[in-house]
Parts: C-alpha cells; structure tokens; sequence
C-alpha cells in the first residue's frame, strides 16, 4: 500500500509540472548548477524511485487477499451466545482436533499442532462486548488464529509444538487468558513463548508495549526491518489484552493488532461492524504474523528470556 502510494505521488508531481508549462519534468533547473552530468543522474533516479518505490529500501507487497480470511470475517457471529461453537467449527472445518478447557469463569477451545517439547502458544479471544457485532473485536483476530494454524502446517519441524487457543470472557477481566496461565504454573511446564492477536483490520501490524515482553518486542522489530520496514510499538492508557497475564508470570509475550489511530470510533461500539473491516489489509497482517510465527519456531527459547 505504502509502496504505491509512493508511486502516484511522483508521477503525479512529474504529471503537475508537465501541466504548468515546466518543460524540466524532473527539475533540472533547480539542480543545474551541479553540472548537467549529476543532473541527469537524479533525474534517472527519482524514475526509478516513483516506478520501483521499493529501491528505496522497502519491498514490495504483494499481499493475495486469503479468501479463507475473508469468509471467516464475513460470517462473523454477531450475537454473544454461540461464538465459542464457532470458534471451534472453524478449527475443526480446517482438520484440528479440539478440546475445551472449561475453568470456573470462561471457556477456553484449544488445538495443537506438533508435538516438540516447547510449547508457543498462539491466541485470540472469541468473546465481545454487548454492542456491535465484534468483527473487528475479535472475530478478526480468531480469523488470524485460523490461518496461523494453517501456514504453520507448513513449517519446519522442530522442537516446538503449537498450541493454538481461542480465549473465553477476555472482555470481562482477560479470564480465559488468566485461568490457562494458572493452569500451566500447576502443571510446573512453562511454554517457550506466547503471541496475542487483538483486533485488526486498518493497519499493518502493531505491538502493544504494555501487554508485551521486551525481547518479544525485539524480535517483532527485527522482523519487521528485515523486511524493509520499521515497527510500531504503542501504548495506550488502560489497554491490555490476553498476552499480559502470561508476559506476568514471566512467559515471553506479545499482543499484535492491527487497530488504526482511530480505534476509539470502532472500540466497544456499534461501529464493529464486519463492513468496517479491510479484508485485505488482514490478509497483509497474516503474512508477517506467520513469518513472526516461523521466527519463533526457529529460535532457541532461553533467548527469549
């Protein structure tokens, strides 16, 4: 989106010129006193920088909309009662095998894939609130959860395993989230890392600093760099999301989203609508999501700590 926007833009302002009767298109006159030899040079370059946005030093995207994603955001349950089936249905449709994890106060529907020693868990909440349809919050989210589980069929073995988890009542006090975490220190077994997926859908993809564990942080930042890119680590006051009980109990977390500056308009409101929500800015969110995904899998989980 970024690259081609970059493009109108240029050609667009060599277009402008043209139009006002400014014969040098690329500006030469303001550069000629550095000889006509470097002012040629610009010249070439600004072309390729307004047709190849991303010589600049970002890449390309060619992000295909996932239609998978794109049904499953479109079938949204919009009532409270029946989103936990739904979660489960989608699981089970891509060939899961689920269990529910029942605790005093939510619901947790839970899938695995591999069966390595350390354990990611991936999450998103299925609940919402009592206006709107929730699309954006969470059915976007669990729609991610799907297609992580997905790609990383895909991935290289090794010693990890996936435990995917749609969180119950995180709407009313991270619930879901708290009581898994209570289960694991029972258990005595603490998982290598767990990534949060909270609601998408207007940008690429953010961290919430206030959710997450630093080194967590890192690695989303080296990612995204790798990728010709820089990224975003926000706070906003009173925020928090099903990452925060683990990154708590000193598990290496991390809450994504894909929320846009104007958040509070969609929020907890009628507005969470599945028409406000961009399909394809999610399927873009889905591509960094499962390479973060496959970075962790290939990470040594005492670095994390």
């Amino acid at each position: 989106m970024g690259n081609e926007l970059t493009k109108r833009k240029c050609l667009n302002w060599m277009k402008n010129r043209k139009s006002q009767g400014q014969p040098d298109l690329f500006g030469m006159a303001e550069i000629k006193h550095l000889g006509a030899g470097v002012a040629i040079i610009l010249a070439i370059g600004l072309v390729l920088a307004c047709r190849f946005p991303f010589l600049n030093g970002s890449r390309p995207k060619v992000t295909v909309e996932d239609p998978e994603i794109s049904k499953i955001i479109r079938e949204t349950p919009c009532g409270s009662y029946g989103r936990g089936i739904a979660a489960e249905t989608i699981f089970r449709d891509l060939g899961a095998k689920t269990v529910r994890h029942r605790f005093e106060r939510a619901e947790n529907i839970v899938a695995q894939l591999g069966n390595g020693d350390e354990e990611i868990i991936v999450g998103a909440h299925y609940d919402k609130t009592t206006l709107g349809c929730g699309a954006i919050d969470n059915w976007t989210g669990i729609s991610l959860l799907s297609g992580l589980y997905r790609r990383a069929k895909g991935f290289e073995k090794s010693d990890k395993k996936f435990t995917f988890v749609a969180f119950g009542n995180e709407e009313k006090g991270l619930w879901g989230s708290t009581a898994m975490v209570e289960s694991i220190g029972a258990k005595g077994k603490r998982p290598c890392a767990m990534v949060n997926l909270d609601s998408f859908g207007f940008e690429s993809v953010w961290a919430l600093e206030s959710a997450s564990s630093r080194k967590m942080l890192m690695l989303a930042s080296d990612l995204e760099r790798s990728r010709g890119g820089s990224f975003s680590i926000r706070n906003y006051r009173g925020a928090t999301s099903d990452s925060k009980p683990f990154a708590e109990a000193g598990i290496p977390a991390i809450t994504f989203s894909g929320l846009g500056v104007d958040w509070r308009k969609y929020l907890h409101k009628e507005e969470d609508r599945v028409s406000a929500v961009d399909t394809k800015l999610v399927s873009e969110n889905l591509d960094f999501l499962s390479e973060f995904l496959e970075m962790l899998n290939k990470t040594d989980c005492e670095s994390l700590l």
